[in-house]
Order: C-alpha cells, then sequence, then structure tokens
C-alpha cells in the first residue's frame, strides 16, 4: 500500500488514465513524495498506519498535489520572459530542481496534525529568534 497510487493522479488530473510515459514519471513522484511526507512527519507508512488504522486522507491529498505540480513543471522553469524588437528570450530555473515536491510549512503542519494529532509541533529556531525581537 501507498498513500497514493498512479489511478489517484489520473483522477485529480480529470482522466481515466495517465499514458505510459506520464504513469512512469509519477509512480517515480509518488514515491518521492512519500517518501517527503514521511520524513516531515517522522514516521514510515507502517508507523502510520499503526497509529491511524490506515493512511490519513490528507497525506494522499498532499502527494497527489506534490506529483501534480512536479509533474506540471519538469525542468523546474521559475520565469520566462521574452521580447519582440531585437528578440531576446529569458529563462530562468529554479536552483533547487526537486522544490515542486518539498512541503510548505502549512503543508508540513497539516501532515504532522494527521499523523501526529493537532497538540503535535516542532519548535523551529526561526520562531524562536523572532520572538526575542518582539521583545516578549
Amino acid at each position: 500500500m501507498a498513500f497514493a497510487s498512479t489511478a489517484d493522479v489520473a483522477k485529480r488530473r480529470g482522466l481515466t488514465e495517465l499514458s505510459a510515459e506520464d504513469e512512469e514519471s509519477a509512480a517515480f513522484l509518488l514515491e518521492a513524495a512519500q517518501s517527503i511526507i514521511e520524513e516531515a512527519v517522522e514516521r514510515d507508512e507502517a508507523a502510520i498506519i499503526a497509529i491511524k488504522g490506515s493512511v490519513p486522507k490528507v497525506l494522499k491529498f498532499l502527494t497527489v498535489e506534490k506529483v501534480l505540480r512536479a509533474m506540471a513543471n519538469p525542468q523546474g522553469l521559475a520565469s520566462q520572459s521574452e521580447a519582440l524588437g531585437a528578440h531576446s528570450h529569458t529563462e530562468r530555473f529554479s536552483s533547487d530542481r526537486n522544490s515542486d515536491l518539498l512541503l510548505f510549512v502549512a503543508e508540513q503542519r497539516m501532515a504532522r496534525n494527521a499523523v501526529h494529532g493537532r497538540l503535535s509541533g516542532t519548535a523551529q529556531m526561526a520562531s524562536l529568534v523572532s520572538h526575542e525581537r518582539c521583545g516578549s
């Protein structure tokens, strides 16, 4: 069992099935996205199932969304511009090509809450430093 399947990716895209090429890409990205989520919640799939009884739906959702984001921009293009007069074309790529699979802070929080409950949390140094700056 996994957090999500290629059929879930196809369904989210409004398709009955993916092309053979997309199926292969989605399978690889599903595994990568699941690994990143497991790292964020500090539990593997078996431990999550042991705690919750099944994989929480939010983890399935996050996994599929991460895969779709990565599939939509496989080269990691950050911006592109073009001018017509004296032709100019510029492309800027993200310095972290796998950034589409990484979780945003809100996504990390959702994943951790789904596995550990709402009272779980991790103190981050940035939050401690910003708290000191407020004079509290």
